[in-house]
């Protein structure tokens, strides 16, 4: 019994590739569609495929709009890997460093309250996924966002 629940949550490294797209709200679908049927096709439960597509579409949302500024002519690019019981998904940009603020708690109650209705997303990859951390190297941003397979 202790076999099938450790083949279970076994996955293969799997490098799945990276999609380039171009930095206007018209690819959010292509990217979470790239996410999706390579998570599908690797066998990862539904409800994971559906956490990390979340993530990955708030944090192209934020590139395209906060950064480009829905320019078409800016690209981004989305590779998502599997290794070691983990997805692992880069979103590299381009341009001046992303100021995101990390570790922000955010008092549901009090945001919805105050009558604001959007802000969320940082918080929402940060509750869907396991790591969320951001890095800046030589004009280009990177926000790394893993999800952990074996935990249950």
């Amino acid at each position: 019994m202790d076999d099938m629940n450790t083949n279970q949550n076994q996955y293969e490294d799997v490098v799945f590739g990276s999609i380039e797209l171009r930095g206007s709200r018209e690819t959010l679908e292509d990217g979470r569609k790239f996410v999706e049927k390579h998570l599908q096709g690797a066998g990862i439960p539904q409800d994971i495929i559906t956490m990390v597509v979340t993530a990955v579409d708030e944090a192209s949302a934020n590139i395209i709009e906060h950064y480009y500024k829905d320019d078409s002519e800016k690209k981004y690019i989305i590779t998502l890997d599997i290794k070691r019981n983990k997805i692992i998904v880069l979103l590299e940009s381009w341009g001046e460093e992303i100021n995101i603020k990390t570790g922000k708690k955010i008092d549901l109650a009090q945001h919805f309250s105050d009558g604001k209705s959007r802000g969320l997303g940082v918080y929402m990859m940060h509750m869907l996924m396991d790591e969320v951390s951001y890095h800046y190297i030589r004009r280009m941003n990177v926000v790394k966002l893993v999800k952990y397979l074996d935990q249950e």
